[in-house]
């Protein structure tokens, strides 16, 4: 039954890709051709980022890392935490664990918030947005992104733990 349920959205795909091969046999071979293309194209960064992924997860830990972004860590936690969201990568989910961690072992909030923040910025598709934008409006939204979310962790920590943490964190 689980397997079904996990499965339900790719079936779906695929009938979806069926009906409209049988109501436009044209159209159906071009969205699939389409769709193989889509493939070859983000396979292989998907996979890197799976592999980095899978590397993070077995060198970081989260009692190391919640030292480092802890209560007491100064102004050096929110600057490690704006750090590791912009080098973060892959689904936010697959963070939450090691998040989740974090947390346990005495992580700030106010810099789990920071880095969820920070994670809005992502230094590979910088080019990208500079070609579509330019530089100017690239530049100020990465720096008002970053600014927002230490703004955005310095009020989860008062709202999560008034008089507890300080606001540098």
């Amino acid at each position: 039954m689980t397997f079904l349920r996990k499965m339900v959205f790719p079936l779906l795909v695929c009938l979806a890709y069926g009906v409209l091969w049988i109501w436009d046999p044209a159209k159906g071979l071009g969205v699939c051709k389409s769709s193989l293309q889509m493939l070859k194209t983000v396979i292989g960064p998907l996979c890197l980022v799976f592999v980095i992924m899978t590397f993070m997860n077995k060198l970081v830990r989260s009692e190391k890392v919640a030292g480092l972004v802890g209560r007491g860590a100064g102004y050096k936690g929110p600057v490690l935490s704006i750090l590791g969201g912009v080098i973060s990568m892959g689904p936010i989910m697959a963070w939450f664990p090691l998040l989740k961690g974090i947390k346990e072992k005495g992580g700030s909030q106010a810099n789990l918030a920071t880095f969820l923040g920070a994670r809005a910025v992502k230094p590979i598709l910088l080019p990208v947005m500079i070609s579509y934008f330019g530089w100017m409006f690239s530049l100020l939204l990465t720096v008002l992104t970053l600014i927002s979310s230490l703004v955005m962790g310095w009020g989860v920590g008062i709202m999560t733990n008034p008089g507890k943490e300080k606001a540098a964190e």
